[in-house]
């Protein structure tokens, strides 16, 4: 996985895929895609998902990219 900082935090904040995706309206399947990078978050999905894991995050940290 490419994000795996936001994998982690969702797991803290006891939150799976899908319903991460459901809480920022998104279809799970373009929240998976998007994870495992192959598709890019855009900056308001960025926020929407900061914000419902934990707000007090950056979004430098929660999106930063790891090699596959």
């Amino acid at each position: 996985m490419k994000f795996k900082n936001l994998l982690a935090e969702m797991v803290r904040a006891g939150l799976n895929q899908k319903q991460l995706s459901t809480k920022v309206k998104m279809r799970p399947e373009t929240f998976s895609k998007k994870v495992a990078g192959k598709s890019e978050f855009t900056l308001g999905e960025c926020v929407r998902i900061r914000d419902e894991i934990n707000p007090d995050l950056t979004l430098e940290y929660l999106f930063q990219e790891f090699a596959e």
